[in-house]
């Protein structure tokens, strides 16, 4: 089972940019041993070749990934997760700038080693839902079944009791809509309101016996 870690951590301030759009990964360091990068902006599929791409010039070496982005396309952060778990040495990071959040909190999770940096790192998670724009085509319903059970299966790699985690999620989300979330924070697991800023401890035993992380 992978473990979070609550270090601290520094980073240089020199970047490479692989590509100047937003959602990309950026190049901050690169030596013999590791290769530290950079993600921000929107989730999406286009970022499945990025990171191929840090794959294959990391070569085998450490990959550090400090992840600052407020998630996109579930589907994408569900198969860059796939992906991304498969590298042997993945040290994945929620920034402090703003943390990992949705399809982003997924691809934080591929991490053999996962860490929250102090002052302001965080990581949450909410049940998938329908976002249309501007609004839904008639009588097409909205059905999350199929994508609820491809989440289910990354919660379980994870480490976290797929099914059960699902249902939390899913009980946040009737409760509190979609700016209902669960999440890691430097003190620990909290739900949280994104609308009205609520955020309340929990403890996530229903969904892990306890021992889902390890601090």
């Amino acid at each position: 089972m992978r473990t979070l870690l609550l270090i601290g951590l520094l980073y240089a301030t020199a970047a490479t940019n692989i590509n100047a759009n937003a959602g990309d990964f950026i190049i901050v360091n690169d030596d013999y041993a590791v290769l530290e990068v950079w993600y921000g902006g929107t989730v999406l599929p286009k970022d499945i070749a990025r990171w191929q791409y840090i794959a294959k010039r990391a070569n085998g070496r450490v990959i550090k990934l400090t992840i600052n982005s407020g998630g996109g396309s579930a589907y994408a952060g569900i198969e860059l997760y796939w992906l991304m778990e498969r590298y042997p040495r993945l040290q994945t990071v929620a920034g402090k700038a703003y943390g990992a959040w949705s399809a982003a909190a997924v691809m934080w999770l591929a991490g053999d080693i996962r860490t929250i940096e102090p002052g302001g790192g965080q990581v949450f998670f909410h049940a998938a839902y329908c976002d249309w724009d501007p609004e839904p085509p008639v009588d097409i319903g909205c059905d999350t079944s199929v994508i609820q059970m491809f989440f289910a299966d990354v919660w379980e790699d994870a480490g976290l009791d797929g099914l059960r985690f699902n249902e939390w999620l899913d009980v946040v989300q009737t409760k509190m809509g979609t700016d209902g979330w669960i999440g890691i924070t430097e003190t620990g697991w909290h739900l949280y309101c994104s609308t009205s800023d609520l955020s309340l401890p929990f403890t996530p035993t229903e969904f892990g016996g306890g021992h889902v992380v390890s601090y």
